[in-house]
């Protein structure tokens, strides 16, 4: 069976060095390779990424980055953070590393973020914002196909993005995991006009042309069981053992079950 990456740390228990805020407005020093790493490039991608989705920072944020210089600050040290985790791993984070890689003074890193977790829970919100925008994107075509194909379908895919959720930073996903799961988050991204969750309105929609196949002809209860339930049993599979996460054969397994639950058996 597959492992997640042996790069566990401690959230919420700062370095030395960490702990030390500096108010200083000189850079800090910097290896050759982190110095390179804010390149014209890189800056325009975060100016980029600003334009396209404005951020108004989160209740996470010590401070809202309200023009635009801040906000390319802010979506630099961001996209360092993500590079760190990908390229090095979570050890690998402090927020020194991040702000060398961003190459900004720790003094103005600290101004938007009191620490890393902070840091911490911006990336993952990204990255679940990324994965609600993919998901609106097959999500047209995906319910026009064969019920049980769909169930599977959204089952598997749902594994898959919890599994590079933890392999990205093990430690905050198992303190977070519960509030990572796409189109039932708390978020006003993840909810209908209506105040529904996207999940359940979809799932609806696509029970709705398939309610002759369901146990029980009533798309809205089979939509609020599977999604709610999606998320209730990778929720405590999670809390019992992460490490099933990267059973290759979870997905396949869970999509059973579900299948089972809510179609008839000749469906």
């Amino acid at each position: 069976m597959p492992t997640p990456h042996a790069h566990a740390t401690t959230l919420g228990t700062a370095t030395d060095s960490e702990a030390k805020v500096s108010t200083s407005p000189t850079p800090v020093s910097t290896s050759p390779t982190d110095a390179a790493s804010l390149t014209p490039r890189r800056i325009r991608n975060a100016k980029s990424a600003v334009k396209a989705v404005p951020k108004k920072g989160t209740a996470t944020m010590r401070r809202v980055p309200r023009q635009e210089r801040s906000k390319v600050l802010v979506e630099c040290i961001r996209i360092a953070a993500r590079d760190i985790l990908e390229k090095k791993g979570p050890k690998a984070l402090t927020t020194n590393n991040i702000a060398a890689r961003a190459g900004v003074s720790i003094g103005s890193l600290y101004q938007y973020f009191a620490n890393k977790e902070e840091i911490l829970e911006e990336v993952f919100r990204e990255q679940a914002d990324q994965s609600l925008k993919d998901s609106h994107q097959w999500a047209g075509w995906v319910k026009d196909l064969p019920v049980r194909d769909v169930i599977r379908l959204v089952v598997e895919g749902t594994v898959r993005r919890h599994r590079d959720f933890h392999s990205f930073h093990p430690d905050f996903y198992q303190n977070h995991h519960r509030e990572l799961h796409i189109g039932l988050r708390n978020s006003k991204d993840d909810v209908t006009d209506d105040g529904e969750p996207h999940a359940v309105a979809w799932l609806r929609d696509v029970f709705s042309g398939h309610a002759n196949e369901l146990r029980v002809t009533d798309p809205n209860l089979a939509a609020v069981t599977m999604a709610h339930g999606m998320a209730a049993s990778l929720s405590g599979l999670v809390d019992q053992d992460a490490t099933r996460l990267y059973d290759e054969s979870l997905g396949g397994k869970l999509a059973e079950m579900f299948i089972g639950m809510l179609l008839k058996e000749s469906s």
